[in-house]
């Protein structure tokens, strides 16, 4: 029997990790990678034992969890594809830009002034993917758990993930979890995930 091969999107599905961990994966040398004409495939042997050691150690290792440097690629795609910043380099990842918006706004910041400020910075930033990165990493939107990164129950600790608090219709400012309380990604007894604020 031949060996099974799958994308990168496949690869993200089974492991229920982000797309730019798999590429940091792959750029590290800690997920094998193969070239096949101009895309990469991954051995499904390779992706059933990375998915062995996502279950068993929930990624703890904060190594583990970065996502790939501005400079990593898309594994299926060509770089010359990928949206360019100014002075010719990639884009940060959104969630990078989102957090550099943030940081410079005043508070509250409406989701539009954090859009036109990436897009001010970063003209070929995809405006779909900064709004989906707004609602992805505020931690009291109940939406968020449709994005691979937070398809999974834990604790919204992270600098990466968990950036921002929804005040209002429209208006985030900066998560603090002294002031805005604990919240977590939690299964319900119905198999759904929710957020739920302590």
């Amino acid at each position: 029997m031949g060996t099974a091969w799958l994308t990168a999107a496949e690869v993200v599905d089974m492991l229920r990790v982000t797309r730019q961990l798999v590429v940091e994966w792959t750029r590290t040398g800690k997920l094998p990678a193969y070239r096949f004409d101009s895309v990469l495939r991954y051995r499904a042997e390779d992706v059933e034992a990375m998915a062995t050691l996502v279950a068993g150690a929930e990624l703890q290792d904060p190594a583990l969890l970065s996502l790939a440097l501005a400079d990593s690629t898309d594994p299926d795609t060509p770089a010359d594809h990928k949206g360019q910043g100014k002075g010719g380099r990639p884009n940060p990842p959104a969630w990078q830009m989102v957090k550099e918006a943030t940081a410079t706004l005043p508070p509250p910041f409406r989701n539009v002034e954090i859009r036109d400020w990436i897009l001010a910075r970063y003209p070929s930033a995809n405006p779909g993917t900064i709004d989906c990165q707004i609602a992805a990493c505020t931690v009291n939107q109940d939406s968020r758990v449709q994005w691979p990164e937070n398809q999974r129950p834990r604790r919204c600790t992270s600098a990466r993930l968990d950036l921002l608090y929804r005040t209002g219709r429209g208006l985030r400012e900066l998560y603090d979890p002294e002031r805005h309380g604990e919240w977590t990604i939690e299964l319900a007894t119905d198999g759904k995930l929710s957020i739920r604020g302590k």
